[in-house]
């Protein structure tokens, strides 16, 4: 009999797919990760990686003509692709809630927050309007938005950025979910708000045990929040592993010029202003990528080798992965100077 325990959320293999004119987007191809009970895991690349579609295609929610491809998606064993609409209408927003980047587009701008927030409660949970509203209200009170007695009746419009974040991140909280999913959760906030909102998410996970999701491009975000770290590029994991791990010893170039992008604000001022590293070239479109490593054209360290075969995820560490050639160890090393 096997002990294992069965991971909280488990995708295998997920591949996603577009039809386009230049031929078949593989927006995702063969992402495999876990997610464990009240963990945090990371997912971070550059716009066009597949970070987001990882998280929609979770929900079943590809915006057509694309499709689920392949794989499985499996929520404590269920696998979550043979299941019902019904089925996955109840999930969305119960066992598996998502903060969207953009929450003033995210928000309905004809129905108040409060109203927003109740049809979430009473669409999962066996509620009366006003058993709905109350709960609505604790929720705005636990997200720290200020006077909640008048802010759960105004439109998102009424509301600030960082409020209507607050709003979203409530609204996802409703029913308590298993996993929550943040996409960007503090694109175009200041600094401040952002470091608010944070604090936030860790006391809700505190609080409720909640396992999340970050997706981001920000390596820095990474660092302060997650537990584990999925680097994503192309539609394909790169990297893996524990983010003490890998913020330490990234064993992939993408890893290593992502945290190079990372700006460190010193105490005292430079005599010289520091130029801001950037990676060269630009994400490839995702029809037609040959063989290969599909980084290598913009890969400082590249080797002939890399231009002529695929590397699968190499060990580099404990529960550390790399999908670099310059991971293999021993006689099968590429030579670093087939250029």
């Amino acid at each position: 009999m096997d002990d294992t325990p069965v991971p909280l959320l488990q995708i295998s293999d997920l591949s996603v797919e577009f039809p386009t004119s230049a031929g078949v987007a593989h927006v995702l191809d063969r992402i495999s990760f876990t997610l464990g009970d009240g963990e945090t895991l990371g997912i971070v690349g550059e716009s066009g990686c597949g970070k987001s579609m990882t998280a929609l295609a979770i929900l079943r929610l590809v915006p057509s003509p694309g499709h689920i491809a392949g794989g499985e998606i499996r929520l404590r064993g269920e696998d979550l692709l043979a299941a019902s609409e019904e089925r996955i209408r109840d999930v969305r927003g119960n066992a598996i809630s998502m903060i969207f980047q953009e929450p003033m587009t995210a928000l309905n701008p004809v129905f108040t927050i409060g109203q927003q927030i109740t049809e979430t409660i009473r669409r999962h949970q066996a509620k009366s309007a006003a058993e709905a509203r109350a709960a609505a209200l604790e929720l705005l009170r636990a997200v720290e938005i200020p006077e909640p007695q008048s802010r759960i009746d105004q439109y998102p419009h009424q509301l600030s950025g960082g409020m209507r974040q607050r709003a979203m991140i409530a609204m996802a909280l409703a029913c308590q979910p298993g996993i929550l999913i943040a996409d960007e959760p503090t694109t175009a906030l200041d600094v401040t708000t952002q470091a608010q909102i944070f604090d936030l998410m860790r006391e809700l996970r505190a609080k409720f045990g909640t396992a999340i999701i970050l997706i981001t491009h920000n390596m820095g975000a990474i660092a302060e929040l997650a537990d584990r770290v999925m680097v994503m590029y192309a539609g394909r994991k790169v990297e893996e592993g524990s983010v003490a791990e890998v913020l330490a010893r990234p064993g992939h170039p993408y890893t290593q010029g992502l945290l190079e992008c990372v700006l460190h604000v010193e105490e005292e001022m430079p005599d010289e202003r520091e130029t801001l590293a950037e990676i060269p070239g630009m994400v490839p479109a995702l029809t037609g990528i040959g063989r290969g490593c599909v980084f290598a054209p913009r890969c400082s360290f590249v080797m002939r080798h890399c231009r002529e075969e695929s590397p699968s995820l190499f060990v580099v560490g404990e529960a550390h992965t790399a999908a670099c050639w310059l991971a293999v160890e021993g006689p099968d090393r590429p030579e670093e100077n087939s250029r």
